[in-house]
């Protein structure tokens, strides 16, 4: 009887060692994954080197007009035009009217404010502060934001134009400064920049600078980013993630469904999600807050990127550079930030995987030529510009990759144009014009 005592204490207290045992190899086990520095690793770099912004941080203006005795300025700096916005954000907008006098509005003396794109009314709120929110269509939209000047009443007022038909949204502002912040700008504006029209297709006219425009050239040093936290964030288990290197050197990831390719020397990504259900429309609201959202999750927003264009048909919307307030485009995409969504998930994600570091102020200036000069162009080759296919004209900066040193990029100021739908680099060669771009070199899309 002891014997079979002793037999089942030697027993327990064996499985006792290998439960400790078993438990220790556990604790210590750790699998090996060949993108990871460590076992944490997937878990805890899920943030790019950025920031996280709200909506009306990534929303500007492209200009401000002043329009006054059938005269057209502004300020010359495009910072100053951007600081003007950023008081009129702190007002107190209320009394919420539609009107159905659009037209009349519009070719009244006026200051005037050219959106990238049409936002929807609900999303005001985000851009100003709001009384009486009910009161806002729920539907609707606007790209232009506009004051009426000369006589001033005791309420001043702020409207909501939209790109086509008879309506406009106006509210009133309730900040006792209003005026002061406004003529300030009119009296700014009557020794600055003067603008003249351009009339498109489109409901609205083009402003270009009548004169020549000197702006100046910058060099810049560029960071790399590390590719781990879009890894980590862009695929739903990183742990089953497998890497391989093509035969040109470039890096592709997939965990059997999606896929991510690393190109240009690691300084661009594009991500791919295949659609598990089929394609939805957006509203544009759903479509700029889920794209905002799913930037701030992984501290995207690693340079100045703005709201430039926003495609419905295909729930596509762009982010694009901009430096001194003036937008960027190269031939390599390096300067848009592009996501496609599949209702609420993303299904393409573009992005360039380099910021800007150090500054390089060059002493060396450009002089464009003036609007004038390039509508005159444009006018005296219709059979190759068409008037119909002009969407946009506008002063931005070209960026290049220094041939002798690849993590540097000058940035050269450059006239570009928005030609059925891609941006396109104008250059000026023998006194013609020559668009730089088409299927191959577009410098961007819509």
């Amino acid at each position: 009887m002891r014997t079979w005592e002793n037999i089942k204490t030697v027993l327990l207290t064996f499985l006792i060692f290998m439960s400790l045992l078993l438990t220790l190899v556990l604790w210590n086990y750790q699998p090996e994954y060949d993108w990871l520095d460590d076992g944490t690793q997937y878990v805890h770099e899920t943030k790019l080197d950025g920031k996280e912004l709200a909506f009306k941080n990534v929303l500007s203006p492209l200009k401000v007009v002043l329009h006054q005795n059938n005269q057209h300025s502004s300020l010359l700096s495009a910072s100053d035009q951007l600081g003007f916005y950023k008081k009129m954000s702190e007002w107190t907008l209320t009394n919420w009217t539609v009107l159905s006098d659009r037209e009349i509005v519009l070719q009244a003396d006026r200051l005037e404010l050219v959106l990238p794109e049409e936002i929807p009314y609900s999303m005001i709120e985000s851009l100003f502060v709001v009384e009486n929110r009910r009161d806002i269509p729920k539907s609707g939209s606007f790209s232009r934001i506009v004051f009426s000047i000369g006589d001033y009443q005791k309420n001043i007022y702020i409207s909501f134009v939209p790109e086509t038909g008879n309506n406009r949204l106006r509210a009133q502002i309730l900040n006792a400064n209003v005026m002061d912040v406004i003529n300030d700008f009119i009296s700014a504006s009557m020794n600055n920049m003067d603008f003249m029209l351009f009339e498109t297709r489109k409901g609205f006219p083009i402003y270009l600078p009548n004169g020549e425009v000197d702006l100046t050239k910058y060099t810049y040093s560029t960071n790399r980013l590390d590719v781990q936290p879009l890894v980590n964030v862009l695929f739903s288990d990183p742990k089953l993630v497998r890497q391989s290197l093509s035969s040109d050197g470039e890096m592709y990831y997939t965990d059997g469904t999606r896929g991510m390719e690393v190109s240009q020397n690691d300084r661009y990504i594009e991500f791919i999600n295949p659609p598990t259900s089929d394609f939805r429309e957006l509203n544009k609201e759903d479509l700029i807050t889920q794209s905002i959202d799913f930037m701030n999750d992984h501290a995207g927003w690693t340079d100045e990127y703005k709201l430039f264009s926003i495609d419905e048909s295909t729930n596509t919307i762009n982010y694009r550079l901009f430096v001194k307030e003036y937008p960027v485009f190269d031939y390599d995409n390096l300067a848009v930030i592009e996501q496609t969504w599949r209702d609420r998930e993303i299904y393409q994600y573009r992005r360039p995987m380099i910021e800007l570091a150090t500054t390089f102020e060059s002493s060396e200036t450009t002089t464009l030529r003036s609007g004038q000069s390039v509508i005159e162009y444009l006018e005296q080759n219709q059979e190759r510009y068409s008037t119909e296919l002009i969407y946009d004209i506008a002063i931005g900066y070209f960026m290049q990759q220094r041939a002798d040193f690849s993590y540097i990029v000058s940035l050269e100021p450059s006239w570009f144009i928005n030609y059925d739908g891609t941006w396109q680099r104008l250059t000026f060669v023998s006194d013609s014009i020559q668009m730089q771009g088409g299927s191959g070199n577009a410098v961007g899309t819509n």
